[in-house]
């Protein structure tokens, strides 16, 4: 039979809540609690400075999560400024998981709505693909058997889950790489711009996670087998290609499919 919690400890879990999850006060160039701003009954019988320690504990685990979620936009930042950006994503997205490592969902595209367009809203995605591509459920290759061969031209390939293509204007990626073993409060700097954007493939293999460059029409093509059969596909990476790039394109497409067929790009076909 089922028992409805009292209305009391609703209003109290509620309240006392409401404390731990107060922003806190960065007006002194340190994170401290702002226990001026909890519930005055909550504060009076649980005492402020004590629900101080739970509130500073709360937003101290969340940054940690988001810190190491973002590894790259946190370096961008610097640790403070990143706190920022993460403490207004946690306000308006309020954890409703039992499962913390799920705080970081959305920040990306959070930041793309109050940040402008440059390197830290580039590197939030490149560290969300990284993210998604760890987190991606077990999956089986696609290898295609010689009874797929009659009809592999008009059957469309399904991507990966644990597979994720970024693009990037300046070397992040590789940025990303070198930092890793940093500490997560030392500031880097963006990179200089590339000439062209440049595009990376990310792959979790069964023991470790690569990251590979990929030619420009390598990637196009790429994107266009995850939305149209082969042979559309195909079309349309050729209807965008110079007469130069034609000439070339048959034997660059097949040595491309099957690459994305060995790194496991794929996971069945319809």
């Amino acid at each position: 039979m089922k028992h409805e919690a009292p209305a009391w400890l609703a209003d109290l879990q509620a309240r006392f809540g409401g404390a731990i999850r107060t922003p806190l006060d960065r007006a002194t160039g340190t994170l401290t609690a702002a226990t001026h701003a909890y519930d005055e009954e909550i504060a009076r019988e649980t005492r402020a400075e004590r629900l101080a320690v739970y509130n500073r504990q709360y937003w101290f685990r969340l940054f940690d999560v988001m810190h190491r979620a973002f590894p790259l936009t946190t370096r961008l930042f610097g640790a403070w400024a990143f706190n920022e950006h993460a403490a207004r994503f946690l306000i308006a997205r309020p954890p409703r998981s039992w499962d913390v490592d799920r705080v970081p969902d959305g920040f990306d595209a959070f930041l793309a709505t109050t940040h402008p367009a440059g390197p830290h809203v580039e590197a939030a995605r490149i560290d969300a693909a990284y993210r998604d591509v760890f987190r991606a459920p077990e999956v089986t290759p696609y290898r295609p058997t010689r009874d797929d061969a009659a009809t592999l031209l008009d059957a469309q390939l399904v991507p990966s889950p644990a597979v994720a293509i970024v693009e990037e204007h300046s070397a992040l990626v590789e940025l990303r790489r070198a930092i890793l073993d940093r500490p997560a409060d030392a500031r880097v700097d963006a990179p200089p711009s590339h000439d062209d954007v440049r595009s990376w493939v990310i792959v979790r293999g069964e023991e470790a996670t690569a990251t590979l460059p990929l030619e420009r029409r390598e990637a196009e093509l790429l994107r266009l087998l995850a939305d149209a059969p082969i042979r559309h596909a195909l079309a349309r990476l050729e209807a965008t290609c110079t007469d130069e790039e034609r000439a070339t394109l048959p034997n660059q497409t097949r040595a491309w499919l099957a690459r994305s067929v060995q790194l496991g790009l794929w996971i069945s076909r319809r």
